[in-house]
């Protein structure tokens, strides 16, 4: 994460890394893993991390968000179990 006073300009290192992805010519992706605090749920990633991992990934209902905490205990949960209600609806590829 690069923090920012104005929380809003903060830039998160879920999107840094989807950014860079996709810089390098990758533009989808099926699988996510984050690591942070002491529960998985604190990875867990901010609303504007989970719209741009929908506009980027291969399908919301099969793409996977692993979260996990630093002792290693972990999550695993689909994007469209994390953000069932998008700003645009993602259409699946089959």
């Amino acid at each position: 994460n690069i923090e920012n006073v104005s929380y809003g300009l903060t830039m998160c290192a879920e999107r840094t890394a989807i950014y860079k992805m996709v810089s390098q010519g990758c533009t989808k992706f099926t699988a996510i893993a984050i690591a942070a605090g002491q529960n998985p749920t604190d990875s867990a990633p901010c609303g504007a991390c989970r719209q741009v991992m929908g506009e980027f990934c291969h399908d919301v209902n099969k793409t996977l968000v692993i979260m996990s905490s630093a002792t290693g205990e972990y999550i695993t949960e689909t994007l469209a179990g994390i953000y069932p209600y998008p700003f645009i609806n993602f259409k699946s590829e089959e």
